[in-house]
């Protein structure tokens, strides 16, 4: 049997990605972290932007394990989970199309992406 977990079903995986008990002071899962604000210990922590969690819609540790769960179950790395729909539309839209290209969007599309494309 491999140790590199090459034989792992995917009920398997599905059943750990995303789980390190380490992390989470024992606990089988990563808490639910809901959170907007966050705070900094002083003044001139968050002006260096040195701490990894600045805001909480541009991510949690919550986020970070949903992230990981999704590039073990994929086979990816980097996978990012955004806050909207909006956001999720339009990264790609800006990561691959450039000022004077040309993209057809059918009249039926989520109404943002209209907005936006519209715009």
């Amino acid at each position: 049997m491999a140790t590199d977990g090459s034989n792992i079903g995917i009920n398997t995986r599905l059943a750990h990605s995303g789980n390190n008990p380490r992390d989470y002071f024992g606990f089988v899962n990563p808490p639910v972290v809901h959170a907007s604000t966050v705070l900094y210990p002083d003044a001139a922590s968050m002006a260096s932007r040195s701490q990894k969690y600045t805001y909480g819609t541009r991510g949690t540790p919550t986020m970070d394990a949903l992230t990981l769960a999704v590039d073990a179950l994929e086979g990816s790395a980097g996978t990012i989970a955004v806050p909207s729909g909006l956001a999720a539309v339009t990264i790609p839209l800006l990561t691959f199309v450039s000022a004077g290209d040309h993209v057809l969007i059918v009249d039926s599309v989520y109404h943002p992406t209209r907005n936006f494309a519209d715009t």
